[in-house]
């Protein structure tokens, strides 16, 4: 009987539990609401300064899901006072959770504004914001360690954009013990022009003295405007600089007028020792700007990944199938394994041959 009995038992069991669910569930759902309204009502108390109220609060959600969040506001109220204890126990306790990151930069930055070198180095993390890192050199200098701080400065210099206020004041110091270079100078111009910071191309001239400061005044020059490139009179200095010149102004013509930059191209080729990087960035360059208003390369033409890779996207603007399919196959490695060009190939198959078995197995493996 014994088994009989058991099993009864069991199957009052089971009724008991879905009758008693519903109820369950909402008492559940009826915690959780408090809890958030609780938690919301705890920040309100954090940000009027009533202390006591948000103690309790918080005591009360210490098993709440948002309960560490709770304590991340708390010391962000008082960051300035916080003490470097507070700040790496939190980190500890809490080194899942993105605040942890959060709040431990934004101390280092106040270190930084006020100047307390030596705690903000025995407490610095690497990281790839600029700021800190400043900071960070700052506090090398600030602390004796000189010759290290310099020789980290031009990793930060020679950037194509602005960099924080903050590094201002080691740039500076750097800059006056004659550390920067005119080749230094000359490579974050490149830089910027290629990223069209313009302001920033604007703000490096100062630099530049004698000849060099007229090629980087026509290195700004081309990059606004690019027709004065086909003058090739004024470019046909042979030097590094003078090519970098030509070079860039030739890429950018290309995209607006290929011929005038095919041209161009033809007499500074002809007497200037261009390497092959700059050969195929500029023939590449050309190619694309010839695509781009529907004239492609000889299928048998060489083309580099990323230059095949422009010319696909013309084809693709032109609805151009059988040129989009041939140049997408002429991206190399992974890159023509991306979903997006696997897409407008089989697109491109299926647009420029009829029945494509290629196209549907491609489009099938998409899908």
């Amino acid at each position: 009987m014994y088994p009989r009995v058991l099993y009864f038992g069991r199957k009052h069991l089971i009724w008991a539990l879905l009758l008693l669910a519903p109820g369950i569930a909402n008492a559940a759902a009826g915690s959780v609401y408090e809890q958030r309204v609780l938690y919301k009502s705890a920040l309100d108390a954090l940000t009027a300064g009533q202390t006591r109220r948000f103690r309790e609060a918080q005591q009360e959600l210490s098993d709440y899901v948002l309960a560490p969040y709770l304590a991340y506001h708390e010391l962000q109220s008082r960051l300035s006072s916080a003490s470097a204890d507070e700040i790496r126990n939190f980190r500890t306790f809490h080194a899942d959770l993105p605040a942890a990151r959060i709040i431990h930069y934004r101390w280092l930055r106040r270190l930084g504004s006020r100047r307390e070198w030596r705690t903000l180095l025995d407490n610095y993390s690497d990281t790839t914001d600029a700021e800190l890192k400043c900071f960070r050199l700052r506090a090398l200098y600030g602390t004796g360690e000189r010759e290290q701080a310099f020789a980290e400065v031009p990793e930060l210099w020679m950037v194509a954009k602005s960099q924080p206020k903050a590094c201002d004041p080691l740039f500076d110091v750097w800059i006056s013990n004659g550390r920067l270079t005119e080749r230094m100078v000359w490579t974050r111009l490149k830089l910027a022009l290629d990223a069209n910071g313009r302001a920033l191309a604007r703000y490096l001239q100062r630099f530049f003295k004698g000849s060099t400061a007229q090629l980087a005044t026509a290195y700004y020059n081309v990059h606004v405007t690019p027709a004065n490139i086909t003058r090739t009179s004024r470019y046909r200095t042979d030097s590094a600089y003078a090519r970098d010149v030509v070079r860039h102004g030739l890429i950018r013509l290309a995209r607006r007028d290929p011929a005038a930059a095919v041209k161009a191209w033809r007499t500074y080729r002809s007497g200037d020792a261009f390497n092959e990087e700059d050969i195929e960035a500029i023939d590449s360059a050309i190619a694309i700007g010839y695509a781009r208003d529907g004239r492609f390369p000889d299928p048998a033409t060489e083309i580099p990944t990323a230059a095949a890779a422009e010319i696909a996207l013309a084809a693709i603007s032109l609805e151009d199938w059988a040129q989009a399919a041939h140049w997408i196959d002429q991206i190399g490695g992974e890159q023509r394994l991306e979903r997006r060009w696997q897409y407008w190939l089989a697109r491109s198959l299926a647009g420029s041959v009829l029945h494509s078995d290629r196209a549907q197995l491609t489009f099938a493996s998409l899908a």
